[in-house]
């Protein structure tokens, strides 16, 4: 009973999403503020990697750069001092 017409997707939706896009996209134009928002998402959302919306080196550079960082924080902690 919830699934039907009051959850389907409508003008509203659309109308909202590209409000928020367009507030994102005037927002967020550093370009080390877009990959800390990648790398987040890409972490917490399940949903990152199949977004339509990005190729495929934009699906996998959050999960390299993390694995880098991963690993440069990892031999610093366990460099001779």
């Amino acid at each position: 009973m919830l699934k039907g017409k009051s959850m389907a997707p409508g003008d509203e939706d659309r109308e909202a999403k590209a409000a928020i896009t367009k507030d994102l996209e005037r927002r967020c134009t550093d370009p080390q503020l877009h990959d800390y928002l990648q790398k987040a998402t890409a972490l917490l959302d399940p949903r990152f990697t199949s977004l339509p919306s990005l190729d495929e080196a934009s699906r996998v550079r959050p999960y390299r750069d993390l694995t880098t960082e991963m690993t440069e924080h990892e031999q610093q902690v366990h460099a001779p001092s």
